[in-house]
């Protein structure tokens, strides 16, 4: 196994601050790539009717523009990053293994803009789709930490979870984003 990792990181855009610093803080060194992120103008689900037609065609545009060669999805979950459509697509493409792509390994950090709820429960606070993958064990979702080396550190056990883990990937996914109303 390659010690290198091409990592996507999904965000919601409001939170672009931390993904140029996440970026920032691996460019190209410690072993990480971290790629481009799909922008809501490229791509939108629901230019399409048929939602099984839509999903695939949606899967394979974020698949072989964006994921096609990352090994590994983080997910920077801030205040409104659960809303996001863009965001539950690309875990949803990050999830999906093709007999040309292999599934990515996914794993969650909150930033600093995430606010806790009072009770601790992340639903629907986190993207759901991510949170079932936590829950099975795919995934895991760790506080926000500006050390290279320990995020490095969880971009390896994702990459080592997503063999030998089953991912949950079967909610349908969004066709809009959220409204703020839970």
């Amino acid at each position: 196994m390659s010690n290198q990792h091409k990592v996507y990181v999904s965000y919601h855009p409001e939170d672009e601050f931390y993904w140029r610093h996440f970026k920032d803080l691996f460019s190209e060194t410690y072993g990480v790539i971290v790629s481009d992120s799909i922008r809501m103008r490229d791509f939108r689900m629901g230019d399409f009717d048929d939602i099984a037609l839509s999903t695939g065609k949606m899967r394979r545009y974020i698949r072989d523009n964006y994921l096609q060669d990352t090994t590994v999805t983080v997910v920077l979950i801030g205040a409104n990053t659960w809303q996001q459509e863009s965001v539950d697509w690309e875990i949803n493409a990050s999830l999906h293994q093709t007999e040309f792509y292999t599934r990515s390994g996914l794993l969650g950090i909150l930033i600093p803009t995430y606010i806790t709820p009072w009770d601790k429960c992340y639903i629907p606070t986190i993207p759901l789709r991510l949170y079932d993958n936590v829950v099975c064990g795919y995934s895991k979702i760790y506080p926000w930490y500006d050390e290279p080396d320990v995020l490095l550190s969880w971009i390896r056990y994702a990459h080592l979870r997503r063999i030998e883990v089953q991912p949950i990937n079967s909610r349908l996914p969004l066709r809009n984003n959220l409204s703020d109303k839970r």
